[in-house]
């Protein structure tokens, strides 16, 4: 029961978190997906050589860079034509697609998203939004709260 018992322990009350014990028995908590990338692949060596800040620049440009190609692929060339990416169900691919898809619309209006420019990715948006219980949620003045809580963070 995460949300009852734990979710207020969180540093943003949101998954994923990862949970580590330094060598002195003190217990951190890594939030976001990209803070966890970032921490492992320092725990484990991979941002070039060791002490080599110059490495370290580089490999995390190239690793930006990679993610905003997939980014990219993903948005503008990807296609879908039954609403879902796998299969006739909801799968975790069409979730991170309609968030995706939500997230750049806020961003930057219909510039790299739309019916017109993207149909089998605006399908799958649509499609998940179509999910009476996410409809019910997105209702919510919880989530209309996280919303724009989220929006201001990012500065709008």
């Amino acid at each position: 029961d995460w949300a009852a018992s734990e979710k207020h322990e969180t540093v943003f009350g949101v998954l994923p978190v990862l949970y580590e014990t330094t060598a002195s028995g003190e217990q951190l908590s890594i939030p976001e997906a990209e803070a966890i990338e970032q921490y492992l692949a320092k725990k484990f060596n991979l941002l070039g050589d060791q002490g080599d800040v110059w490495d370290e620049i580089k490999v995390r440009a190239f690793a930006s860079s990679q993610q905003g190609l997939i980014n990219y692929y993903f948005l503008r060339v990807a296609t879908v034509k039954d609403g879902h990416f796998v299969g006739n169900k909801l799968t975790l691919a069409d979730l991170k697609c309609a968030f995706a898809v939500e997230m750049l619309m806020a961003l930057t209006g219909d510039q790299y998203v739309s019916e017109e420019q993207t149909p089998g990715l605006w399908t799958v948006y649509k499609t998940v939004n179509a999910i009476p219980s996410l409809v019910a949620w997105k209702a919510t003045e919880e989530y209309k709260s996280l919303a724009e809580g989220n929006l201001r963070m990012v500065g709008f």
